[in-house]
C-alpha cells in the first residue's frame, strides 16, 4: 500500500508540476490609427492599415492542474519607420513596446505534443524616438499602460524535453499617449490631437520550447 501511495506522489507530481520554459521571435501586423493619421500628415500620403513590426519573446509557465496553466509572457516589439525628404532630411520614428503579461491556459497534451489556448493582460511600457525633417536631433517620448493577449500555441517533439513551437496571436494594446517632458507628438504646434500609440495585433511566433 505504502508504494502505492508514493508512486501516486511521483506521478501526480510529474502531471501537475511541470514547468514550460520557451522563447524564440516573431512577426506582427499591427494597425495604430492615431500613430497613421499622424504619419500621413508628415508626409502628405496614407500608410497601410497594418505595419508589420519584429517581436522577441520569452514566457514560463507552470501547469498547476492536467489541463490548466498560469504562465507570464513577455514580449519586446520594435517599429520603425523613415522617409528621405530629398534636400531636408529624414523623418524618422521607432518605438520599442515591452509586454509582460500574466497568462492563464487550457492545455490539451498527449505523446509529443502540447496545445495551450489561453489569455491575459499586463502592462505596456513604451519607448519612441523622433526625428524631424531639417533636424539632426532626436526627441524620446515614453508612456506606460495596459494590453490584453489572446493566444493558441502548438508544440511538437524535437526531442526529450525539447519541442518547436508555433503560435498564433492577437493583442490589443494600449500604452497610451507617449510624453517628453510632460509634452506629446501632436498633429499640430497647439498641441491639438495628440498622438497614441494604441494598436491592435495579429501576429506569429516561432521558437522552441524546454519542459521539466
Amino acid at each position: 500500500m505504502k508504494k502505492l501511495f508514493y508512486l501516486a506522489l511521483i506521478v501526480t507530481g510529474t502531471a501537475f508540476g511541470q514547468i514550460d520554459l520557451s522563447a524564440g521571435m516573431g512577426i506582427n501586423f499591427s494597425s495604430f490609427a492615431s500613430l497613421n493619421d499622424y504619419i500621413s500628415s508628415v508626409n502628405n500620403q496614407d500608410l497601410a492599415s497594418f505595419n508589420s513590426n519584429v517581436e522577441f519573446f520569452g514566457e514560463a509557465g507552470y501547469q498547476i492542474k492536467n489541463n490548466f496553466m498560469l504562465g507570464l509572457d513577455y514580449s519586446f516589439s520594435l517599429y520603425s519607420y523613415t522617409n528621405d525628404f530629398s534636400g531636408l532630411g529624414k523623418f524618422e520614428f521607432d518605438y520599442n513596446l515591452h509586454s509582460p503579461t500574466l497568462m492563464a491556459y487550457y492545455v490539451i497534451k498527449g505523446e509529443g505534443y502540447k496545445f495551450k489556448l489561453g489569455g491575459g493582460a499586463g502592462i505596456r511600457y513604451i519607448v519612441c524616438e523622433q526625428t524631424l525633417p531639417q533636424s539632426t536631433l532626436s526627441e524620446t517620448y515614453t508612456a506606460t499602460g495596459f494590453g490584453a493577449l489572446l493566444k493558441a500555441e502548438g508544440n511538437t517533439a524535437l526531442g526529450q524535453n525539447v519541442f518547436a513551437l508555433i503560435a498564433f496571436s492577437l493583442k490589443m494594446d494600449f500604452p497610451g499617449t507617449p510624453k517628453n517632458s510632460g509634452k506629446a507628438i501632436s498633429y499640430r504646434q497647439s498641441g491639438i490631437n495628440e498622438v497614441d500609440i494604441n494598436s491592435f495585433t495579429a501576429g506569429v511566433r516561432l521558437g522552441v520550447m524546454y519542459t521539466f
